[in-house]
């Protein structure tokens, strides 16, 4: 069978796929094992010569799917489709189940996918799992994707309900959960200093957020303790937003709370910048880049999404009195408003992620124009904004609450 005569054969096989299991996820076990069977099927061939003309040849298979894809394969209404399917025609693992071998395999890639393979430039050292993550072993799992890197899966559920300080919120059961990966501390960003960062995000077609759920953010952190963030990505009533305080009052003191340690009381003008529906961006990779100059007065913050500028601030970019500023990203999954009920299971990919001091070091093809835009400042591809104003600290001092120091 001719390689041409192979890519129209299988396009037609990921549409009959698409039908039989539209609510397939990227690298998922069932959908690559019946992408691999469905096309077996389809041609009525025996494993040996599929085995033969791919499964010993991975890299260069998978970089001749990317070019017929982009001379005319149909286009799916989801892109899972192509990855896993991709997956099941290129990874040396699967070779073995081509070849008639029926033992279950560990791992969909010719290679197991290692922590790292999710990072930029083995910037994986660099992180370490957040101290209130749930503790199911399965929330984070490594998927190999076609290019020779990898994704984490982060999955939570309600009913690993989460870490007492996130669960018992507010003093009441089900309110927060998380399973996030952290900067460690003492690679932090310091204050007075440029940084670019990148991530990956894949967000399950399909998926419905009626409350709030953090996919990453940037922290300030005092002597003791971080801050709430300066700016964040989230999801909320099904709108992907990018909220902040850059360029506006953001005061805080650290003291004691009822729960025990320490914690941070503010006042911050936040915006809210509505920049996507999530059926707009389910289903399908999203990259976003940014630029940030750190400084309490003379900030910058740039950020792309998909290579379109998005937003460019000047002014303070973190409260005064910062010693450090930490990245995390994860998931962040908050029932303040559908407090007591269940929600669905959540499932998210992340990849690529990286930091460095200049663009070119994030293995990005386009910096010349990222370069270009920093010059440039306002809002370009925002939906709505709206502003929400909230008061902790001075109702904290209003109420003769300890301060152990003041950050402002």
């Amino acid at each position: 069978m001719s390689l041409l005569k192979f890519f129209s054969a299988f396009s037609a096989v990921c549409l009959l796929i698409l039908v039989s299991q539209s609510n397939a996820v990227l690298a998922d076990q069932k959908s690559e094992i019946a992408c691999v069977q469905t096309f077996l099927d389809f041609w009525k061939l025996k494993p040996g010569p599929i085995d033969g003309a791919l499964g010993a040849k991975t890299v260069r298979a998978s970089k001749a799917f990317q070019e017929k894809r982009g001379g005319g394969l149909p286009t799916l209404s989801s892109e899972t489709t192509y990855e896993w399917c991709q997956h099941a025609l290129v990874s040396r693992q699967f070779a073995r189940l081509l070849a008639g071998d029926k033992q279950p395999v560990k791992s969909f890639s010719y290679a197991k996918p290692r922590l790292s393979d999710i990072f930029i430039g083995g910037h994986g050292s660099r992180y370490e799992q957040a101290k209130r993550n749930i503790k199911n072993p399965r929330a984070l799992e490594l998927v190999p994707l076609a290019d020779g890197s990898a994704a984490a899966r982060i999955a939570v559920n309600y009913e690993d309900k989460g870490h007492p300080d996130d669960w018992l919120e507010l003093k009441q059961p089900g309110m927060t959960q998380r399973y996030e990966l952290t900067e460690k501390r003492k690679l932090f960003q310091r204050p007075g200093q440029t940084y670019w960062h990148r991530i990956s995000i894949f967000i399950p077609a399909g998926t419905h957020i009626k409350d709030h759920v953090t996919l990453f953010g940037m922290h300030p952190w005092g002597k003791t303790i971080g801050l709430d963030p300066v700016f964040y990505l989230m999801i909320a009533h099904d709108w992907l937003r990018f909220q902040h305080t850059l360029d506006e009052s953001f005061k805080c003191v650290v003291g004691p709370s009822w729960r025990g340690g320490d914690v941070s009381y503010c006042d911050a003008d936040i915006t809210i910048e509505r920049l996507k529906p999530v059926y707009k961006i389910t289903g399908k990779w999203i990259t976003l880049v940014s630029r940030v100059y750190w400084g309490s007065k003379q900030g910058t913050y740039h950020l792309w999404m998909n290579n379109e500028l998005v937003l460019g601030v000047k002014g303070p970019t973190h409260p005064p009195r910062t010693i450090s500023i930490g990245n995390k990203f994860g998931v962040l999954r908050g029932y303040y408003e559908t407090h007591g009920t269940p929600s669905p299971d959540l499932s998210i990919y992340f990849s690529k992620i990286g930091r460095a001091k200049d663009c070119k070091s994030l293995e990005l093809l386009n910096c010349a124009q990222f370069e270009a835009d920093i010059k440039t400042f306002g809002k370009f591809t925002v939906h709505s904004t709206k502003k929400l104003i909230t008061r902790e600290m001075s109702k904290y001092l209003k109420k003769g609450g300890r301060v152990r120091y003041r950050m402002y």
